[in-house]
Order: structure tokens, then C-alpha cells, then sequence
């Protein structure tokens, strides 16, 4: 019986609490191996809630940072419906308010942990923030680049909208704060057992120095800098909770101009199955 209690204890101490000890004797060696058996239970029930509170905890974590992009979108919302106001074109204010219900009733869905949602969902709410931004960006055009098969595929929720919207408000926005002509691409492909989500804009771009900046480690932002490429931060610190990484977002020039966010899911690393736990 004490070799067996023994042995028992080896196993706990190597990390293994499935252990059960059933040393029948009416010694000590029995009373020992009682004690020891309801230790190794208690431990499971304690570690069990430990999970469970750093599940809640986490989850907890994940909604406030998809609702940090939510008053960040607001803002800008209400910085458009000024624009419309100053330049006395009311009536297609119901029409902005129209699109913003509906991507807010989306938004009310985090409420259920609602990780990831289908390409063909993000992009409907992805045209409704475009509603939102075409008055002020009339001249900005929207190419749509994403493989068929891909309509279905689950990305994780929020990810298209603020990188769009970085991209307006960065790279085909003047020094002056005025929109100028451009085009957005949105490509979505399949690599490998990865998807490749590219957000490319043709406007002013950004220095060496600034596209090192962001693809380093989330940079201390000033308080005049509040609220500048969130989307940016964001993002990288959703993707690293659900994929474990922390280089899934890349930044980097197009071409003679303008600027590419590529972001890569690598779906086998993510802790979620399709939105559930996994």
C-alpha cells in the first residue's frame, strides 16, 4: 500500500491531478492515503474555478477592447454629421442614422461573446460604415477583392471596419483635415491553412519611422495623440488574445505610394472554434 500511495504521489508531483488513490488499509498508511486523495480532488475543484474566473476574465477583457473601437467610431460619426450639418445637407443625416443603427445592432451582439462572425457579415457591416463615410468621402472608391468560397469563412468580429476607417482618416485625409480622391482595396485570400485580409489605400502613406513604430511594440500614446491608430492597437491586441501571436497585423508601404495592413490568421492557432470555445 505505501508503494502504491507512493507512486500516486509521483504522479501528482509530475502535474498529473487524475490520479485517484485507492489504498484500502485501516492504518496509517490508509488515513495518509485519504487525506492525499481528498487533497488531489480539492485541487481539481480549485483549479476548475481558477479556469472558469480567468475564462470570465478574459472574456471580460475581449468586450472591452471591441468596445473601445465602438466611441472611437461614434466620434467620427458625429464629426460626419457636423460636416453634414455645416454644409446644410440635413436630410441625408436619417440616412447615416439609418446605417449607424444598424452597425450598433451588430455591435450589441459582443453582449453574447460573439468572437468571430462570418466575411459575408463583416463586409454588409463594412457597406453601412460606408454609408456613414460616403458624405464626406464622396470621391473615395471601394474595390472589393475577396475570393467566392471565402463569403462563409469565420474572421474574427470588428477587424475590417477600423482598418477601413484608419485608412480614410490617415491616408486619404489632407495634413488640412480635408478628404481627397483615392481608392481602398479589400483583398481576402486563402494561404496555406491561413487567411490573408489586406486593407490597401493609394493616398499619402507613412514615414519608415512611423511604419516601424507600429509594428513594434504598442507605442505610449501622448494624451494629444489620444484616439490616433487605435484601430491599429486594437486589433493587434485582439488577435494576440485569439491566436497567441503578435505579429498577425503588418503595416507596410504600397507601391510608389500609399499604404498596405496586412493581417494573417492562422486559424489552427486560434483558441476558438468557430466563435465557441474551443
Amino acid at each position: 500500500p505505501l508503494w502504491e500511495l507512493t507512486a500516486s504521489m509521483r504522479k501528482v508531483a509530475a502535474g498529473d491531478l487524475s490520479v485517484v488513490t485507492e489504498v484500502k488499509s485501516n492504518d496509517e498508511v490508509g488515513e495518509l492515503s485519504s487525506v492525499f486523495s481528498n487533497m488531489v480532488r480539492q485541487l481539481n475543484v480549485h483549479i476548475d474555478k481558477l479556469i472558469e474566473k480567468e475564462k470570465i476574465e478574459q472574456r471580460m477583457r475581449y468586450s472591452l477592447l471591441i468596445s473601445e473601437i465602438d466611441p472611437h467610431f461614434i466620434y467620427n460619426t458625429m464629426n460626419t454629421i457636423n460636416y453634414l450639418a455645416r454644409k446644410g445637407r440635413d436630410s441625408e443625416i436619417i440616412e447615416i442614422n439609418t446605417a449607424l443603427i444598424k452597425i450598433l445592432q451588430d455591435r450589441l451582439r459582443i453582449g453574447k461573446i460573439e468572437v468571430f462572425d462570418s466575411v459575408s457579415q463583416e463586409v454588409d457591416m463594412l457597406r453601412h460604415y460606408m454609408i456613414v463615410q460616403q458624405f464626406r468621402f464622396s470621391n473615395v472608391n471601394i474595390v472589393w477583392d475577396i475570393t467566392p468560397e471565402l463569403w462563409d469563412e469565420q474572421i474574427p468580429k470588428n477587424i475590417l471596419q477600423p482598418l477601413v476607417e484608419n485608412a480614410l482618416l490617415h491616408g486619404l485625409t489632407s495634413d488640412e483635415g480635408e478628404p481627397v480622391d483615392g481608392c481602398i482595396e479589400i483583398r481576402i485570400r486563402k494561404q496555406d491553412d491561413s487567411l490573408v485580409i489586406q486593407v490597401m489605400d493609394d493616398g499619402k502613406g507613412m514615414s519608415d519611422e512611423k511604419i516601424e513604430e507600429l509594428n513594434g511594440p504598442k507605442p505610449e500614446c501622448p494624451p494629444e495623440g489620444r484616439g490616433r491608430h487605435i484601430g491599429i492597437n486594437n486589433i493587434r491586441e485582439r488577435l494576440a488574445y485569439i491566436y497567441g501571436c503578435e505579429n498577425c497585423i503588418r503595416i507596410s508601404k504600397r507601391g510608389q505610394g500609399g499604404t498596405c495592413v496586412t493581417v494573417t490568421l492562422e486559424q489552427k492557432q486560434s483558441r476558438y472554434n468557430m466563435g465557441h470555445d474551443s
